[in-house]
């Protein structure tokens, strides 16, 4: 085993760092908060060994665990709707399929083929956490990169992490941070102007209708935290360069 130690932080740079010594065809992403169940290498590898040459992107099961009072916590788990679970990097999902169409997946345990990362120059490093910073997505954004060049992404419940969730982290506060970071961090991953301006045109029309389905809705459910992602990319739009 090789530990490889970087003076500058950010989680991109870290994975890239490990990808750029590794030699094998695929690299596994883990969290420092994340637990590989027994068996979990062994399941990766017979996932893998099912997936054809187009195949680049495989994501497994992330189980969370909660706080031992995450009952009286202002979010319990129970009121968590699906995206504010995917927030906190919850993926519980069953089967072995391709998804592809509607990706799936989360930093905390995923697999990479080796060579098409190195063909798309590695993680985008602006996308990545730093620190206490919540913007993070350069796996999700390398899913849409890799998608769009012709690969496939699969996903299994068969590799198993069990991932902590901090007690800190089942606030209003918290989650609404992390949707309009979320937001940001799509706006990094739209390339050109054009792009950029067509999608703060929809989110602008669709801000209105958000706002006032909210007001109907838990902080923790879907409208809430929608409007929240759009308010984030629109937030970065709109701040002052600088």
């Amino acid at each position: 085993m090789e530990f490889i130690r970087l003076d500058e932080p950010g989680v991109a740079k870290a994975r890239n760092a490990g990808f750029e010594a590794a030699s094998g065809e695929w690299i596994a992403l883990l969290d420092d908060d994340a637990v590989a169940r027994p068996g979990w290498v062994a399941a990766a590898i017979n996932c893998v060994a099912r997936c054809d040459a187009q195949t680049a992107i495989l994501a497994g099961r992330v189980i969370p665990y909660w706080p031992d009072d995450a009952g009286s916590l202002e979010m319990p788990p129970s009121r968590l709707g699906p995206r504010a679970r995917l927030l906190l990097s919850v993926v519980d999902e069953h089967g072995f399929r391709d998804t592809t169409d509607h990706p799936i997946g989360v930093g905390a345990n995923m697999l990479f083929r080796r060579c098409v990362l190195a063909e798309q120059g590695g993680f985008d490093i602006a996308a990545g956490r730093v620190g206490s910073n919540l913007a993070s997505g350069e796996e999700a954004q390398m899913m849409t990169d890799l998608i769009g060049a012709g690969y496939r992404c699969w996903y299994s419940d068969a590799f198993v992490v069990d991932h902590k969730v901090h007690a800190g982290r089942l606030t209003r506060a918290w989650l609404t941070e992390r949707a309009r970071k979320e937001g940001e961090v799509e706006l990094r991953s739209l390339k050109t102007p054009g792009q950029k301006t067509t999608r703060a045109i929809k989110m602008l029309i669709a801000t209105p209708m958000l706002a006032v389905l909210q007001m109907r809705d838990r902080p923790e459910h879907e409208y809430y935290l929608r409007l929240n992602h759009n308010l984030g990319l629109l937030r970065k739009l709109f701040a002052p360069a600088g």
